[in-house]
């Protein structure tokens, strides 16, 4: 009995480790998403003012605008997939765990039952 909560602690252990990771994970991705916006932005206000400034390289300036709007969008679909990934892991190491976690109880039960005499057969 002292196996089997052993085995569920370190189960639900590893489930908050991988709840944690998953949380770590999911700020990394945002806050990097962020940041490339940030970016993303002063570069567009830095354009808009080269445009003004030379008229005659806007097709290019725009390719480069467009090129870092790609990018970005790219970048938070990465991170929005990936977190959605890592979501669906969890979810299934939960169902998991307690899957493990019902097997264990009933192991628990019958052997508390047979201990008890309630599984023996009684004399004929």
């Amino acid at each position: 009995m002292q196996a089997a909560q052993r085995d569920l602690s370190a189960l639900e252990q590893r489930a908050e480790k991988v709840r944690r990771q998953l949380d770590t994970d999911a700020h990394q991705y945002n806050r990097t998403v962020n940041e490339m916006c940030t970016e993303l932005r002063q570069f567009a206000d830095q354009h808009k003012q080269v445009v003004r400034i030379q008229q005659q390289t806007q097709e290019q300036q725009l390719e480069r605008v467009n090129a870092k709007y790609r990018e970005c969008a790219s970048a938070f679909d990465n991170a929005a997939r990936r977190y959605s990934r890592d979501s669906w892991a969890l979810f299934w190491g939960n169902v998991a765990a307690i899957a493990v976690t019902a097997v264990l109880a009933a192991v628990v039960v019958v052997f508390v039952l047979d201990m008890t005499g309630f599984l023996q057969k009684p004399p004929q």
